[in-house]
This record gives structure tokens, sequence and C-alpha cells, in this order.
């Protein structure tokens, strides 16, 4: 499944060369730099996305992408919001 979407995001790349471009772009960076998880190593990806677990590999790589998001999410509310009682905007948050 997974790899029909990737296959289709540029048809003028081949098929394996998209797929590639994918996981070497945007989850490598993200995993490798961010979090040093050896798991998300491109090639461990692609061994992943030929697996028949493709919906396992989507859970996996949405995780870390919401964790990711989480993380700076609450990194610039507390660096760039004024002083305070972050309390009542903690639950109005969430």
């Amino acid at each position: 499944m997974i790899d029909r979407y990737l296959g289709a995001l540029w048809k003028g790349i081949g098929y394996n060369a998209n797929r590639h471009i994918f996981v070497s772009i945007c989850i490598s960076p993200m995993a490798e730099s961010t979090f040093h998880l050896w798991p998300m190593h491109p090639r461990l990806m692609n061994l992943a996305l030929h697996s028949t677990r493709e919906i396992s590999t989507l859970l996996f790589f949405f995780f870390f992408l919401f964790l990711y998001l989480f993380i700076y999410f609450f990194f610039f509310w507390i660096v760039f919001s004024p002083p305070g009682n972050y309390l009542p905007r903690f639950w109005i948050v969430l």
C-alpha cells in the first residue's frame, strides 16, 4: 500500500528512486539528526517498506512524527511565551 503512494508522488522519477528520495530526505534527517534512532535508517526503512507490514511502518513513522511535533510545540510554547502562570494555558491547550 505504501509503495503505491510513494511511487505515485512524482511520475517523472523512477519508482525506486522516488521511494529512496522520500526515505532519505523526509524520514532520515528527522530521525537521525533529532532522535538518533537506528531503526529509522533508510536501509532498514527500505526493508520495512518491502515487507508485508505496511501498517506497522506507517504507525511507526507517524508516532515519531507526532512525537517530534509535540516536543517542538512545547519547546516553542515555553520559550516564547511571556512569564506567568502556565497551568491555565496548559489545560486550555490540552
